[in-house]
């Protein structure tokens, strides 16, 4: 069992994964 995550830790995952969603290069035109 993982330990649990503190707030900062969740969003900054959140915000990691928006971004590679954002800037994937096969999107880009």
């Amino acid at each position: 069992m993982e330990p649990r995550k503190s707030f900062g830790d969740v969003e900054q995952e959140m915000l990691t994964d928006l971004a590679q969603i954002l800037f994937r290069p096969d999107i880009i035109p």
